[in-house]
């Protein structure tokens, strides 16, 4: 586990997580690569080489779209800089106003990225999957092809990959259409009225499946996202 993942850091770290993982889907992936997050052993967060933030700053960028980040990096590195800084636009774009279909994948795949995030270092999420470990789950949209895949890497714990339609999970989770998908992965969606509405349809290893909706309703009371 890393030491730099706490308590205090880990819903931060979790927005950063969701950043990457909409840009895997919306980026190329030069671009996307110019987001990989770090925790500084400053306590400061880092996508990329050189854009950093302060704690403060990053839930400001997050909630407001807009803080200034450390600047005595812009003179050292100002051409990667300057291209992480454009990339963070993009993606604060696709969560704010999503509308093509990559965007709407990729806000999707940073939701499943942030609640990994929580899999990995939430103490309660962590013993509540410690016993899920063999197990997989898959995430779909009716009628689309794409699918996402959580499941246990020895080396880097709880992750989300994408799979193949044909590949079979323990559950799995099924979405009516795109903007039921959309307002999940934006945390607008309320769990009970859309299983009884049929927006959400569970098959599969059921208790699985309440786990992680427990696991999932934690990190979004926790962690920022925009205009929260």
């Amino acid at each position: 586990m890393n030491d730099l993942i706490t308590s205090k850091t880990l819903p931060l770290w979790a927005a950063a997580r969701s950043i990457y993982g909409c840009a895997v889907e919306c980026l190329t992936v030069k671009n996307s690569q110019s987001l990989i997050p770090r925790i500084l052993p400053s306590g400061e967060f880092s996508f990329g080489t050189s854009l950093i933030f302060s704690p403060d700053s990053f839930v400001k960028v997050i909630e407001d779209g807009f803080a200034l980040p450390q600047m005595r990096y812009f003179l050292s590195a100002p051409m990667s800089t300057f291209r992480s800084v454009i990339n963070l636009a993009r993606v604060g774009n696709a969560y704010r106003s999503a509308s093509q279909m990559k965007e709407i994948y990729g806000i999707l795949n940073g939701s499943l990225e942030a609640i990994c995030s929580y899999l990995n270092h939430h103490l309660v999420a962590k013993k509540t999957f410690d016993e899920e470990t063999l197990n997989t789950l898959t995430f779909e949209i009716k009628g689309m092809k794409r699918k996402w895949l959580i499941k246990m890497d020895d080396s880097n714990g709880w992750q989300v990959v994408a799979c193949s339609p044909l590949q079979h999970a323990s559950a799995c989770l099924t979405f009516k259409d795109i903007e039921v998908a959309k307002n999940a992965a934006l945390g607008a969606l309320d769990s009970w009225l859309s299983l009884t509405n049929a927006e959400i349809i569970l098959s599969g290893r059921i208790p699985l499946l309440d786990k992680f909706g427990y696991v999932s309703r934690i990190a979004q009371k926790e962690v920022p996202r925009p205009g929260r």
